[in-house]
């Protein structure tokens, strides 16, 4: 509880108690250490990692490791201090199939997304258990998803523009139906050499159907201008 609330000075007399476990789990399954990663505590984690090392097999019942956990916190510089911390199979996934990276890019912040694509070996093609891609993923950020998109683009992922999901969808569908559609991600999606216009999904929906049933004139437009029909 002292972890989850932030407060670091009775954190730091718990430490001094002789015998005490700093690894024991609450009734969720979490660690001192992962509420104080998951609340962005940094004095605490820095207190708890001085008494025990940070371990790289921990997980909660979701399967969420130290990593996955700050990569939620759209935090970069708590994401860079777990990486220095120990050793983390950086492409490990929860039980959802999600890496870190997804995480990262599902906290909507591009700087927690570019701290993880400087790690060697990082994934950018992984792939959850209902077959989201990061780049279906970043269409539905805002603000920032643009320069996600782009980023991704950029690392290869545009070879995989026509990939679907479970339901069918594509990236652009998932632009296309996103709750604040962004014009400037479904052009720059459209760019993208090979896209399919005419894709459905399990619904029997094409781009185009579903821009109008959103009622978003503009990007319809941008359909219509890219020769869907």
């Amino acid at each position: 509880m002292a972890a989850q609330h932030g407060w670091a000075d009775v954190v730091a007399l718990l430490l001094k108690l002789e015998g005490i476990k700093v690894n024991s789990r609450d009734n969720e399954g979490k660690t001192a250490l992962a509420h104080a990663i998951r609340k962005r505590h940094v004095k605490i984690l820095e207190a708890l990692v001085k008494v025990d090392p940070i371990s790289t097999k921990y997980a909660t019942p979701d399967g969420l490791n130290y990593l996955m956990l700050a990569a939620t916190t759209n935090d970069a510089e708590l994401i860079c201090s777990v990486l220095q911390l120990a050793q983390f199979n950086v492409n490990a996934r929860d039980v959802y199939g999600r890496t870190a990276l997804a995480h990262a890019v599902k906290s909507r912040s591009y700087n927690a997304v570019k701290a993880l694509l400087e790690v060697e070996g990082i994934d950018v093609h992984c792939v959850d258990e209902d077959g989201r891609t990061l780049l279906m993923d970043a269409t539905e950020v805002p603000f920032e998803g643009l320069a996600m998109i782009n980023r991704f683009l950029g690392l290869g992922l545009e070879a995989n523009i026509n990939a679907t999901d479970n339901e069918g969808k594509t990236a652009l569908l998932y632009a296309l139906e996103c709750c604040w559609p962004q014009p400037e991600i479904v052009s720059a999606l459209l760019e993208v050499e090979g896209i399919d216009l005419s894709v459905r999904d399990v619904k029997g929906r094409t781009p185009l159907m579903v821009a109008i049933e959103k009622g978003n004139d503009k990007c319809t437009e941008l359909l219509r201008e890219a020769g869907a029909s």
